[in-house]
């Protein structure tokens, strides 16, 4: 054997041995590498080497003239090796019943079985019937609609005459959203009531069910800056039908679905402003609610006239205008 041939290590005969001094034998159990000799391992003796790079031990020798400690190999036998199993013998009697065991625990529960089939039905019971229960709600229908982008050029411009009455509206649908308004002129030109001519065809719409509505809200915001000296407006929003049969061919107000827009800015007063006076900015929105009860028949038309109104106090004069965007709501 020499450095290019040396066997590789086995399997570790002991490791970790603690020497604390010199001049001593050191012993070590090799019991199981010398019963591998005897089966399959080859012997090719022990290897001892540090567990680190930082052990220094110097192990003597037998031709040693000092200190001769040769190495040796202790080994115990016990008993001659394991003869060949014998032929198996035949059966003995059988012995006594033992007693019974202690009983095992409860086995996991197993699968359910398949249901059985159902039962004939029972004969009915005899008990009164219970109360009726309380009408359920029905869904409730709204039309929202609005006009106006924000800007003064596409703003509903409502107008007022010399003597204070409407002279320029807005028509708006009771759905949908109108970027620039619809102007109707000469509101005052038939004794008091509005006059339409044939330009609300676009906006007036109709009703696909037969419905009953009960309240109204509006929003407005100008969109322009004006300034009233000694003049007060008041702006309106009314709901117009067409009635398809039994109707008098002309375009009516409905009974109680109209608002007077109040001044936000006033809302939080105990007496809130129905009117608008002094200066009116853009951010100074107005508000109006209704509550009222209408029903309109399925192919009855509606649509929404804005119109402003202006009074004094101050003989100054009611010819005046003001550019808003719109918005309404009509529901059950």
């Amino acid at each position: 054997m020499n450095g290019t041939n040396a066997p590789v290590a086995g399997a570790s005969v002991a490791s970790g041995l603690n020497l604390s001094a010199g001049g001593v034998y050191v012993s070590v159990d090799a019991t199981n590498a010398v019963k591998a000799w005897l089966t399959s391992t080859a012997n090719n003796g022990f290897l001892i080497k540090p567990a680190d790079g930082t052990v220094n031990v110097f192990i003597d020798s037998k031709e040693s003239q000092t200190t001769s400690h040769p190495a040796t190999l202790t080994i115990v036998t016990s008993g001659g090796l394991t003869g060949a199993t014998g032929a198996t013998g035949s059966n003995g009697l059988n012995g006594a019943t033992g007693a019974t065991g202690a009983t095992g625990a409860t086995g996991a529960t197993g699968t359910n079985g398949i249901n059985g089939a159902n039962g004939a039905t029972g004969p009915t019971g005899a008990g009164a019937t219970g109360p009726t229960g309380p009408t359920g709600s029905a869904a409730s229908i709204a039309f929202l609609s609005s006009v106006g982008n924000g800007t003064k050029a596409s703003a509903a411009t409502l107008t007022t005459n010399s003597g204070g009455m409407g002279a320029t509206g807005a028509l708006m649908p009771i759905s949908g959203y109108m970027p620039a308004a619809l102007p109707i002129g000469q509101l005052n030109a038939n004794n008091g009531f509005a006059y339409f001519g044939n330009i609300y065809g676009g906006v007036l719409q109709v009703m696909p069910v037969t419905t009953t509505f009960t309240k109204l809200n509006g929003v407005i915001n100008p969109q322009d800056t004006v300034i009233l000296i000694g003049v007060t407006y008041t702006i309106t929003a009314q709901l117009y039908r067409f009635q398809r049969q039994g109707g008098s061919g002309q375009l009516v107000t409905v009974p109680g679905a109209s608002c007077v827009f109040t001044d936000a800015s006033t809302l939080q007063i105990q007496n809130p402003v129905q009117t608008y006076a002094n200066i009116i900015p853009p951010s100074e929105l107005g508000v109006c609610n209704a509550t009222f009860s209408a029903t309109i028949p399925a192919g009855d038309s509606l649509m929404w006239l804005v119109s402003m109104t202006s009074s004094t106090t101050q003989n100054q004069p009611l010819t005046g205008s003001l550019p808003i965007d719109i918005s309404m709501s009509l529901s059950q």
